[in-house]
């Protein structure tokens, strides 16, 4: 059945119809269900049985909760690392991200893979780095200063200059982990931004930066609403950080709390970490509905048939200036962590002194040798990001596509909704809500590499969700309506038209799926079981040993995994969005040649 367009009345837009029997809406519609049911049903089984089980003890939770006198401290610290450190990574990685698509301080693919870099380095073995470096007395950084300033004359306190636990330090670790999180968001938009909208402003007398600031930033307005709204939900799902640093400097956090209550306290008081769960579903649903009337409201630019590559602003003398400071700042953020995690790895102890004498490969040997589980470990962790990262981007490509063809079907809203809704919960919440679901009989899933599965997809469905919206919402109508009219299927002109143009922001979106699984903390030492070990549980057993040695070379090693495979994936992103707008150009070309040619009689 073939598709029809009429045109509305208020516009003149052609609105294409699609036949009610579509194969594409029936996947749709499948794929949604689908989603809904594995994100609510495990949730629903939980509450269901905190409530009305055996052990339900949600009745009084919340007066036992807000009147501890724990809480409200607790609340005022988390808002504040995480909302200066969102507000931080938004300015940063926007910046970033402008300075790498939009001007000549790119450096071809260092630029690109240099403000991820962080992302890169797990979450622990990036605490752990830092804590490394800047725990006063012995830190690194400390005893290499304090020997600086002997040579040259300065006495130095013992302490050291440098504190990673304090404020100061808590917040610059918040922000260096959110910065990829809004970059790869930003830069995917800017790349899919029709560049003739800023080279009108320029041509009109208005400078580089009136431009970023009057056309290039409302033009991806979209976009930065979901860079902000998914550094929120990783704001609120970090752990190692608040945990390795925040708690040594008395700063509390609420997921570092629900851990507590629920690991290690017997018994276990699910009860009120379901009460503090709430909390931040109440925080992320309300900047969801906040991202949702912004988005409508807002005027921004789509990607409606992208025929020419953007010329870069000059930035003059600037340009090394730029340069450098993105250089210093992958140093600082990425560089440090890491080089202080190889050379911890290479010492048989850590003892803060700076010393090359006796270094060895033991540790490495340590976690390679036969029997091991390092090697199965990082085999599995892996695999399960690239499986995961796959799956999760072409679930929710298919759920927006779909529920963009029709906006008002109740299925694919809610899907999309849904989809958004582990970034509102802790992980721990959702890995007890899998672990009551489907642990038991007729399942049986306990430790097992599919429960791992399963979580990893609907705790990173968020970071999948928002990714594949921000691709979508830079697409015009005009090409997919073009290929319905010419008599595509749906299913064809979503394969053939609108993947290939959200491809950037589909690669970006999986980079960073996968980076999160290979590199998760709490979730996996939740559901791993003896069988089925992941890095992030097998770091963390070594990290609450306090062989920081072993726990260094297996950071190391995961650093290195995440970087090339992350780093080949984010290359092939950038290649694939320039050369998109090449050959759009060539074929824009080749048709206008073919026009010119027949209007003159050449056959």
């Amino acid at each position: 059945m073939s598709t029809f367009s009429t045109h509305s009345p208020a516009s003149g837009v052609p609105i294409v119809r699609v036949p009610r029997r579509s194969k594409f809406a029936g996947v749709g519609r499948a794929t949604s269900a689908a989603m809904i049911v594995l994100i609510i049903a495990p949730l629903a089984m939980m509450i269901y049985n905190l409530t009305f089980g055996d052990e339900g003890t949600l009745q009084g939770a919340f007066g036992q909760v807000f009147s501890a006198p724990w809480f409200w401290p607790m609340l005022r610290d988390t808002l504040i690392a995480v909302g200066i450190g969102v507000a931080a990574a938004l300015i940063i990685g926007t910046v970033f991200a402008w300075l790498t698509e939009r001007t000549t301080a790119e450096m071809n693919w260092l630029t690109q893979v240099m403000p991820v870099l962080p992302l890169f380095v797990p979450p622990l073995a990036s605490a752990i780095g830092w804590v490394l470096l800047g725990t006063p007395g012995s830190g690194t950084l400390n005893v290499l200063m304090k020997e600086l300033a002997a040579m040259i004359g300065v006495d130095v306190s013992f302490e050291g200059p440098v504190d990673v636990f304090s404020w100061p330090g808590i917040l610059v670790l918040f922000t260096i982990s959110l910065v990829p999180h809004v970059y790869l968001v930003v830069s995917a938009a800017l790349r899919n931004l029709e560049p003739s909208l800023e080279e009108a402003s320029r041509v009109n007398g208005v400078g580089a930066f009136g431009t970023l600031l009057k056309v290039t930033l409302p033009a991806i307005c979209p976009a930065l609403i979901n860079a902000a709204l998914l550094a929120l939900a990783a704001g609120f799902a970090l752990f190692s950080i608040p945990f390795l640093v925040g708690s040594s400097a008395g700063i509390d956090n609420l997921i570092v709390r629900v851990v507590r209550l629920t690991t290690y306290e017997f018994p276990a008081r699910v009860d009120q970490a379901s009460v503090l769960g709430l909390l931040v579903v109440l925080v992320i649903g309300s900047s969801l509905l906040l991202q949702r009337r912004v988005t409508k409201l807002a005027r921004h630019a789509r990607l409606e048939g992208k025929t020419s590559s953007p010329s870069r602003v000059d930035l003059g003398w600037f340009t090394w200036v730029a340069r450098l400071l993105m250089l210093a700042y992958v140093a600082f953020a990425a560089v440090l962590p890491v080089l202080a995690l190889v050379y911890v790895s290479l010492q048989s102890f850590w003892s803060g002194e700076l010393t090359f004498a006796g270094l060895t490969f033991d540790h490495y040997r340590d976690l390679l040798s036969n029997g091991s589980v390092t090697v199965q470990a990082l085999r599995n962790s892996v695999l399960l990001g690239a499986l995961t990262a796959c799956v999760a981007m072409a679930v929710v490509a298919i759920i927006a596509y779909f529920m963009e063809r029709r906006p008002k079907s109740w299925l694919g809203r809610g899907a999309d909704a849904v989809a958004k809704l582990p970034g509102a919960l802790s992980h721990v919440v959702v890995a007890l809500a899998l672990i009551v679901a489907v642990s038991g009989p007729p399942f049986n899933l306990q430790g097992t590499l599919v429960i791992l599965f399963v979580g990893y997809l609907v705790m990173y469905l968020p970071q999948a969700s928002v990714n594949a919206n921000s691709a979508l919402s830079q697409l015009g109508p005009t090409l997919s309506e073009a290929s319905l009219i010419s008599g595509a299927s749906e299913g064809r002109t979503f394969v053939r038209v609108v993947v290939p143009l959200m491809l950037p922001g589909l690669l970006a979106g999986w980079v960073m799926v996968f980076v999160l699984v290979a590199g998760d903390l709490t979730a996996s030492a939740m559901l791993a079981g003896p069988s089925s070990q992941v890095a992030g549980s097998v770091m963390l057993d070594l990290a609450t040993s306090g062989t920081y040695g072993l726990v260094a070379a297996l950071g190391v090693m995961i650093t290195a995994v995440c970087s090339v495979i992350g780093g080949a994936v984010l290359l092939l992103a950038r290649r694939t969005g320039r050369s998109r707008g090449g050959r759009a150009t060539r074929r824009r070309t080749r048709r206008l040649s073919s026009t010119s040619a027949s209007g003159n009689g050449v056959q």
